[in-house]
């Protein structure tokens, strides 16, 4: 890749009040124009609110707004971009999109909460970078240094497959039915009866 090649973000799912994209936006437009026009930002799948539709148009050409696809399509949007783009403003619940983002096996390029559970996973498994979501200007200095090292960042990139397995579904499900089973296997039948 060139420096002057671009570089593809993508965010998928709705956009609503956990994923408000206004300092995402702000981030972008304080980015140098040589920088602007390197990106190309998607958004696939419904934005509930018309004020972030309008918002997100402000970008220009830079900004495709997909819509709602098929989950099978929207997964395959995945192995077609550079980036995943993860927005989230929640401190303490994870949108399923993490999961979809960390099997998709792409950089995530996060603007999140910095004491939230979205911030150890990602540094648990080196999944991506992130930036606090509610500092615009943090948001940018990350993209600009995606957008200045993407062709050798994607190259380094390197998520921690063993660390990424124990959040598969298959995975969380037999943690979940051990400890079902220990608290379970702890009690009389009588209590568990009652």
């Amino acid at each position: 890749m060139s420096d002057f090649d671009t570089v593809t973000l993508t965010f998928i799912g709705t956009v609503y009040r956990s994923s408000d994209p206004s300092s995402f936006i702000e981030a972008v437009h304080g980015l140098p124009d040589t920088m602007k026009s390197r990106l190309r930002i998607r958004f696939i799948g419904h934005i509930e609110n018309p004020h972030y539709r309008h918002a997100l148009m402000s970008l220009g050409n830079i900004v495709d707004l997909q819509g709602v696809l098929p989950q099978a399509e929207a997964l395959k949007a995945i192995m077609t971009t550079d980036y995943l783009l993860l927005i989230s403003h929640d401190p303490i619940n994870v949108a399923a999109k993490v999961y979809d983002y960390l099997g998709g096996c792409r950089p995530i390029i996060a603007a999140i909460h910095p004491d939230g559970d979205i911030r150890r996973i990602l540094e648990e498994t080196e999944a991506g970078i992130w930036a606090d979501v509610r500092d615009a200007n943090s948001i940018r200095q990350l993209l600009a240094q995606m957008i200045e090292t993407a062709a050798t960042s994607r190259c380094f990139f390197r998520p921690r497959a063993d660390v990424i397995a124990r959040y598969h579904r298959s995975s969380i499900t037999r943690g979940y039915a051990s400890l079902l089973q220990k608290l379970v296997g702890g009690t009389s039948q009588r209590e568990v009866i009652r």
